[in-house]
């Protein structure tokens, strides 16, 4: 059997199309040639149209429809439903349903307008399908059509033959069709009823063709009466095409008299079929009184409103000759005021004709006028809109009802652009209805008192009974809260390792006239260094002087800790809920405080001394933590070994220390110097070691004597980075009796700072130099104390000489090392936000800030310059202004200084904003 489903391979396309309720059964496939693990199955959507329109519907005509595809392209079941919105639009088919792999199923929605529907209007609605394909859950299809029709209307509106004589034809009366719809009409008509009255096309067609918005005027009511009672009747008007509202029968009527009196009509029209503009009058009107009987009669006629009627008629009584006689009348109107009623026929009156014929009865003639023009009103006329929140918006509804007779062309205007209208016009605001505008209050960042009057205009050409209404009168307050808070920032100091701070508060305040709430929160949340309270805890600053204070609770700094500038800092950020409020934010700045030290040398070897001579050995106690700090080393032998007492060590700094070594006989010497902390001191980090081991040896005579037992190099052991220390000498004498050969050895080797160069032997009772030259500091390096030390080993022998002396080399790189902290900041708002300039450094760096980038002028520096302490940081604020321009703004901070440093200047600090 063939298979419903048909596949078309272009390349590697494959189509598949399927008839509805055809179903095509996936294939399971593995992934590997062989079959490995099951594809998943998933649907894929398709719908065949993505808009329908149903073009041109005609009014009463049955409903007609379209239909739409919707197919599974992919390889799991596909569950659809299915909803239509839009007066005139139905689904016809399954709401809902399911489609399997490779199948369609069909949609089906029609479309109708009412008989009652007017001609040229956009109806619109939407076809929504919802389907279990992720990716095209939702398919919405706009649906259209334009009403579409025949609109006639007929002029006059009623044929009236007024009253004849019994058996007497009235003269044709004129009848125009005119077709306001949106297709040709081809018309027709039914004879009336009441043989009494006819109608007839001029050139008797069957039928007459009217374009959209054309007229015929071949068509003629007559009326041959055959009774002397008042007769009417309608005949219909049979139109081919589709008709939407407007006139479908032609009404008429008229009155036989077996009498003499006849009248031409017993209905005056004045104006445009009985409506007059407002201010204006209307022509006179005319009708006929006849006698067709063999006697004159006279008459006389009254208006029933007298002397307060607004017509005139002449003349008012007088005789009708017999035999075909007949009289014209006259009807004057006296015009319509400027300012009054729409009421139908307001203006109108009856004139009552009596006769002296006998039997004969009041003839009234019934005189239509109507006021035409527009009456204008809001409503309501005044509207506040009360507290509307700073930034936000508030509607209300506001109509113009026009109570009037005639349409009216309608702009409106606001004298406080904090009102707007929409919309302002020019709106059509057709007679007896209301046209509807949405009036808006935003008071932006004001929130004073407003107030505001609502103007209305109309066209020049639109006729008005009534002045325009007074102004109508809005107003609105918009309510705000004002946040302010001081200080802008905390700042804990250095807090000694192993304490803890004190607490600081940040108090919010709002002078505005409305309540915030504030939310406080830290940037490092649960991982941050302080704790935050609130007073009140609900955080709601009330207005008009109301505070929140936030208590900001450090929590304590470890024992062991860095001290890098900052490094237990945060932020506070507080959010409110003030309208266009942006995010404030509290820098925390906190350090650890303390020392920490470091120790060259964790043993002293003094060589060989001569007993009762006394040698020196250099060390070096570097502090790189912030506070200062001492050390004592104390001997078990204090009269052998001397170490230093109380060796206070400025924080970032290190200090040249010297061990001395008195050897009281010939023998070794060894010893222990116990290295504790001043009473004073605070560390951030334990003591490296807590001993420095000591040795030498006494000799019974001087045999080797070495001039110095340590150099240190430099200025004070600090050589600027970049730079060569000058060379220094050793003299090496020999005080024994024989030449003894030298060996000279740098403890670092190939590795090490220095070169050395010497005699390789010392003869008996002379002296030598050996010479010491420290090698380039590079231009970058690490400032750490003592960081190019060494040490030179001086071997002595020859005989039963064998000394070794040891001198200890000196030497501290020295320089700035600066950098921002942090990199970069990013405003959200106008405001203050504040960095640091660290020098990690060994060396007091004086230096400048500057300001570059595209948008340099946005930003303000304070200070910008100052004087980075070796191991310090000094803090500077950059202020942004909120151009009058909006968009992203971009700057840099530029730092300069020409003090010797042992890094590069650190790249620009960027800033950027909105």
């Amino acid at each position: 059997m063939v298979s419903p489903v048909s596949r078309v391979v272009v390349g590697a396309l494959v189509v598949v199309a399927a008839l509805s309720g055809c179903t095509e059964t996936p294939m399971m496939m593995g992934t590997g040639g062989g079959g490995g693990g099951d594809v998943v199955m998933t649907p894929t959507a398709a719908l065949s149209a993505t808009t329908i329109d149903f073009a041109n519907v005609g009014c009463g005509v049955a409903a007609t429809s379209h239909e739409l595809t919707l197919a599974n392209r992919g390889t799991g079941a596909l569950t659809y439903s299915v909803v239509v919105t839009g007066t005139g639009f139905a689904l016809t088919s399954m709401s809902s349903g399911t489609i399997a792999a490779g199948s369609s199923a069909k949609v089906t929605v029609t479309a109708s307008v009412a008989a009652t529907a007017s001609a040229g209007v956009d109806q619109t609605g939407t076809l929504t399908v919802t389907t279990n394909d992720t990716a095209h859950a939702s398919f919405a299809v706009p649906l259209h059509l334009k009403t579409s029709g025949v609109t006639l209307t007929l002029t006059p509106t009623v044929a009236s033959f007024g009253v004849l004589p019994v058996n007497t034809q009235a003269p044709a009366l004129p009848l125009t069709l005119t077709n306001t719809g949106t297709v040709s009409a081809t018309i027709g008509f039914t004879q009336p009823g009441d043989g009494q009255f006819s109608l007839t096309w001029a050139g008797s067609p069957a039928a007459a063709s009217v374009a959209p918005g054309g007229s015929v005027s071949m068509l003629a009511a007559g009326f041959r009466p055959a009774g002397i009672l008042a007769s009417s009747t309608t005949a219909d008007i049979n139109v081919v095409e589709p008709v939407c509202s407007g006139v479908t029968s032609i009404s008429m009527t008229g009155q036989g008299t077996n009498g003499v009196v006849g009248f031409s009509s017993t209905e005056l029209f004045f104006g445009n079929n009985g409506k007059v503009n407002c201010g204006a009058t209307a022509p006179a009107k005319t009708f006929t009184i006849t006698n067709s009987g063999n006697q004159a009669f006279s008459w006389l006629g009254t208006l029933t409103r007298g002397s307060s009627s607004p017509f005139t008629f002449s003349p008012t009584s007088g005789t009708v000759p017999a035999n075909g006689g007949s009289v014209m009348i006259t009807v004057t109107s006296s015009g319509i005021p400027s300012v009054a009623s729409t009421a139908v026929d307001a203006f109108g009156d009856t004139l009552a004709i009596v006769t002296d014929v006998a039997n004969d009865t009041s003839h009234l003639l019934s005189l239509h006028q109507t006021a035409n023009g527009a009456a204008l009103s809001f409503a309501p006329g005044a509207i506040d809109f009360g507290m509307v929140p700073i930034n936000t918006t508030a509607n209300a509804p506001l109509s113009i009802v026009n109570s009037g007779s005639a349409e009216a062309n309608v702009t409106l205007s606001s004298d406080n652009t904090k009102f707007s209208l929409v919309p302002a016009g020019p709106t059509l605001v057709a007679a007896g209805t209301s046209g509807a505008v949405t009036t808006t209050f935003a008071p932006g960042t004001s929130v004073l008192a407003q107030a505001g009057n609502v103007t209305l205009t109309v066209d020049a050409a639109d006729v008005l009974c009534a002045p325009l209404p007074s102004m109508a009168t809005l107003s609105g307050t918009g309510t705000n809260g004002s946040v302010s808070f001081s200080p802008v920032a905390l700042d804990f100091g250095q807090v000694n390792c192993g304490s803890t701070a004190a607490a600081k508060t940040v108090t919010f305040r709002n002078d505005g006239n409305q309540a915030y709430t504030i939310t406080p929160a830290l940037s490092l949340g649960a991982s941050s260094s302080f704790a935050l309270s609130m007073f009140p805890d609900s955080g709601v600053v009330v207005q008009d002087g109301g505070t929140v204070i936030v208590t900001v609770t450090p929590r304590a700094i470890p024992q062991n800790s860095a001290v890098t500038p900052n490094l237990y800092g945060d932020t506070l950020t507080v959010t409110t809920d003030v309208p266009a409020d942006t995010a404030h934010d509290v820098p925390l700045r906190e350090t650890a405080r303390g020392s920490i030290f470091a120790i060259s040398a964790t043993s002293l070897n003094f060589g060989s001394i001569a007993a009762g001579a006394n040698a020196g050995s250099q060390f070096t106690v570097s502090n790189s933590g912030n506070a200062a700090g001492a050390l004592t080393f104390t001997t078990g032998q204090p009269t052998i070994f001397q170490m230093p007492m109380n060796a206070s060590v400025a924080g970032g700094t290190s200090s040249g220390l010297t061990g001395n070594f008195t050897p009281v006989g010939a023998m070794s010497y060894s010893d222990t110097a116990n290295i504790t902390v001043g009473a004073n001191t605070v560390l951030c980090q334990p003591l490296p070691f807590t001993s420095v081991a000591l040795t030498g040896v006494g000799t019974s005579g001087n045999v080797v004597a070495v001039s110095a037992s340590s150099l240190t190099f430099g200025s004070g052991g600090f050589v600027a980075c970049g730079t060569q220390a000058s060379a220094q000498q050793v003299t090496v004498t020999n005080n024994s009796s024989q030449t003894l050969t030298l060996a000279l050895t740098l403890a670092g080797g190939a590795s090490s700072p220095y070169t050395v160069t010497g005699p390789t032997s010392v003869a008996a009772g002379a002296s030598v130099m050996v010479t010491v030259t420290p090698k380039l500091i590079p231009a970058v390096s690490s400032v750490a104390p003592d960081g190019f030390a060494d040490s030179l080993s001086i071997l002595a022998t020859g005989g039963v000489v064998n000394e070794t002396h040891v001198v200890a080399l000196h030497e501290t790189a020295q320089g700035a090392i600066l950098s921002f902290n942090p990199t970069a900041l990013s405003f959200n708002t106008s405001g203050a936000k504040n960095f640091t300039v660290n020098n990690t450094g060994n060396l007091a760096a004086p230096y400048t800030l500057a300001l570059g980038g595209t948008n340099a002028g946005d930003w303000v520096l304070s200070p910008t310059s100052g004087n980075a302490a070796g191991g310090g940081s000094v803090s500077s604020t950059a202020t942004f202004s909120r151009p009058l321009l909006g968009g992203s703004r971009s700057g840099t901070v530029t730092l300069s200084s020409n003090v010797v440093r042992c890094a590069p200047l650190p790249s620009p600090l960027t800033l950027s904003g909105n």
